[in-house]
């Protein structure tokens, strides 16, 4: 069991019932997510003592927040903001060859209107294992990026490893190039980088789409040059089959050794929100348990189609659970 900690924003999520649009439903379904919360969630399923660090408005839903939180298994550091508001986004459910759309409602949320300056990092991350960031925090408020970068250089001086995920939302950034910068700042100190071959493009600043090869050794080489203490590099494929239906491969390398995991179906997928932080969340438990970067892709490979088959933000799952799937996928277990 390792111990990791997790910083970012948890959100009000309101989405429709299954094929049902905003412009037309007259309900919304109620629960909790955000990327990095996703995936300190599933750790804390899988077994690990997992902590989260966020901001949250001093009200009913800022506490059902911290309750739904809790309930995870999920140790918490709360900051709550008298009179600030929840973060919310709005999800349109996809069916078929309609795909599901988010709407953000988080300017001026508590996590993004909280001053994160004075937070003790060296208190925070004793004797922790990985902290895991990701690059939508860096999108919501000067205070929230300067704070995971200082978490980040805080954990390299405590011997904590890194994770950082890009996760890469068209919605936060004026455009590609602030993002890529904003990335650096955090990529440069990290153990463990999940991105794909465009956010490897933007955070080079390299124009050339073909300037990038799929190959997973070929990223982890690029992107090198401006991740010095970058041990493993990992991130999710994504296709469609020909009649629309999604398809969902994964690959991890540490430079020497890879795995790069074609995409393969996913049957009738229940929801697809947070598969990206299940495979986050898995590659991280392999790597905590010593596992080689193939095996630990393809247990959060795993991980990412089972999220897939599971209301809500987070993969709820036992290592066992997860095992299973991986061996006997829709098989009922007697």
């Amino acid at each position: 069991m390792a111990k990791i900690t997790g910083f970012g924003e948890i959100m009000l999520r309101l989405a429709t019932p299954r094929g049902q649009v905003l412009d037309g439903t007259q309900s919304l379904e109620v629960d909790f997510g955000g990327a990095e919360a996703n995936t300190i969630i599933a750790l804390a399923r899988l077994g690990h003592d997992a902590q989260f660090v966020t901001g949250l408005p001093d009200n009913d839903w800022g506490r059902r927040a911290a309750a739904m939180l809790a309930s995870a298994g999920v140790r918490r550091s709360t900051r709550y903001i008298d009179g600030a508001r929840m973060g919310t986004y709005f999800l349109e459910s996809g069916a078929g060859l309609r795909g599901g759309r988010v709407i953000y409602d988080r300017r001026n949320s508590a996590f993004a209107v909280c001053d994160w300056s004075d937070l003790d990092w060296s208190r925070l991350l004793a004797d922790a294992d990985w902290l895991h960031l990701s690059g939508i925090t860096l999108a919501l408020s000067e205070s929230a990026a300067d704070a995971c970068e200082n978490a980040a250089r805080a954990a390299r001086e405590a011997g904590c490893r890194v994770s950082f995920d890009c996760n890469y939302r068209a919605a936060l950034w004026a455009d590609t190039g602030s993002f890529g910068a904003a990335c650096r700042r955090i990529v440069a100190l990290a153990d463990l980088v999940f991105c794909g071959c465009r956010e490897i493009r933007w955070i080079l600043d390299q124009p050339r789409p073909d300037e990038i090869s799929p190959d997973p050794a070929h990223g982890f080489g690029l992107l090198g040059d401006v991740a010095p203490h970058m041990t493993v590099l990992a991130g999710t494929l994504h296709e469609k089959d020909d009649s629309g239906a999604p398809r969902l491969g994964g690959f991890a390398t540490n430079g020497e050794e890879s795995a790069k995991l074609e995409p393969h179906g996913l049957g009738q997928v229940v929801d697809p929100v947070g598969g990206g932080d299940a495979y986050a969340a898995g590659v991280l438990h392999g790597l905590a348990e010593g596992w080689s970067v193939v095996r630990a892709a393809e247990f959060a490979l795993a991980a990412a189609a089972l999220k897939h088959t599971i209301m809500g933000d987070q993969l709820r799952a036992t290592p066992a659970e997860v095992m299973r799937y991986a061996v006997n996928g829709g098989a009922v277990s007697r």
